[in-house]
């Protein structure tokens, strides 16, 4: 889990966990949160709004990101997220059932 991210390597995946480390980055400043950076494309930065940062999981990989590295709180996001579904399957098949 912390040495192999899960997921095809050659798409999009280390895309998704500079998405983490960037969004811990600007929220973690004061209002920083303009979806502008200069970490790429130096010096004149870029606008990352059409990048599809899912901000949602990107907050929930963030107080992972406090006690580990990103490629492991991007494995244990993935991992949480799938158990958290399977979760709400069997509740919603237990409900449509009765």
């Amino acid at each position: 889990i912390s040495t192999h991210v899960l997921g095809d390597e050659y798409n999009d995946v280390w895309v998704s966990c500079w998405h983490i480390w960037w969004n811990k980055a600007a929220f973690g400043q004061i209002l920083k949160a303009d979806f502008y950076t200069d970490k790429i494309f130096y010096p004149g930065g870029v606008n990352v709004h059409r990048h599809n940062p899912i901000l949602l999981t990107d907050f929930f990989a963030i107080p992972f990101t406090y006690l580990f590295s990103i490629p492991v709180s991007y494995n244990l996001l993935i991992l949480v997220l799938f158990l958290s579904n399977c979760i709400a399957m069997y509740y919603l098949m237990k409900y449509l059932i009765t």
